[in-house]
């Protein structure tokens, strides 16, 4: 029963079956996001607005997973 309600507790989605008993997998967790950084070779944007990108250029910015 404890161990019922522990998985409960966890999530019941954490769980996966091995050898016959129960064992927790926790989540992953880490979650990478996109970074505007400058670079060699990226966009220009048009008065520093990201939403209207001018082209490609030397020394501009490009989105990046940090």
């Amino acid at each position: 029963m404890k161990e019922k309600l522990l998985a409960i507790q966890r999530g019941e989605h954490n769980y996966v079956i091995e050898g016959g008993k129960a064992v927790y997998r926790p989540a992953n967790t880490k979650l990478l996001y996109n970074c505007l950084v400058k670079s060699q070779k990226g966009y220009a944007f048009q008065d520093n607005d990201i939403h209207w990108p001018n082209g490609v250029v030397q020394g501009g910015h490009s989105w990046q997973k940090k």
